[in-house]
């Protein structure tokens, strides 16, 4: 075995491992996008809900 051949056979485990990593940080993190993505869309929906109901509240109230 010379150091050359040792050498690269190391650096692919090491890439191998990297790509593991990658990839479970990846499992880990896209589905953590998506959820704090979909948590942004409801708190906006909710903010605009709450901005409708509160504009008729101040509707109905202005004018009885």
């Amino acid at each position: 075995m010379s150091s050359g051949l040792k050498f690269y056979l190391y650096m692919e485990k090491v890439v191998k491992r990297g790509n593991i990593i990658v990839k479970m940080t990846d499992f880990v993190v896209n589905p953590l996008k998506f959820v704090v993505m979909k948590a942004i869309f409801v708190v906006e929906i909710t903010l605009f809900v709450v901005m409708a109901v509160l504009a008729v509240f101040q509707s109905t109230n202005k004018y009885p």
